[in-house]
């Protein structure tokens, strides 16, 4: 079962290498299937306590009054790290705001490539390690995969990829999350 999950996320990688080169021209990537996961939208999120690459960790749920956006992601993943400047945007304009992003890096040999790459790059949004578990649980079979949860703990959005590349979707599907 854990090879055949290995393989299909590789297949994915592989078949992604186009997606990384129009996210980072800025177009329009076609999101892939959602029908894999085991939530959806409306749905309740998992609730979850993980390590952060700082070595604090971070427990989720029961969920009352932040919406939080879930950012399954490895270091080794193009779309993933094309992604990251938008998550590290959302982050730094939502700050004071009840809004979090919490990376979730998930299929890694290596357990510290996480806090390396961070560290690298100047992200400075929460990232937990150790996600392979939280992955499958959701069902979760592509990344990068975001889940956007309401304050009160529902799944508000499901994007398997990302969807627009400056993020404009995103911000509207947080403010309205934030309004709720």
């Amino acid at each position: 079962m854990r090879i055949h999950a290995w393989l299909t996320v590789l297949c994915l990688c592989a078949c992604s290498v186009n997606s990384t080169r129009s996210i980072e021209q800025h177009e329009h990537v076609p999101p892939r299937s959602e029908s894999n996961l085991s939530v959806k939208v409306g749905g309740q999120a998992i609730a979850f306590a993980l390590p952060r690459t700082d070595g604090r960790s971070i427990t989720l749920g029961p969920i009352k009054g932040t919406v939080f956006l879930l950012d399954f992601w490895a270091t080794w993943c193009g779309p993933c790290r094309a992604a990251m400047p938008v998550m590290q945007k959302l982050h730094d304009e939502y700050a004071g705001k009840p809004f979090k992003v919490i990376g979730v890096n998930t299929w890694e040999q290596d357990a510290s490539a996480a806090k390396t790459f961070m560290e690298k790059h100047g992200y400075t949004y929460p990232c937990v390690v150790g996600g392979d578990g939280l992955a499958q649980a959701y069902g979760i079979t592509g990344i990068p995969t975001l889940l956007l949860i309401n304050k009160d703990g529902t799944i508000a959005l499901i994007e398997v990829g990302l969807n627009d590349a400056l993020g404009s979707s995103l911000r509207s599907a947080i403010d309205a999350a934030l309004a709720k």
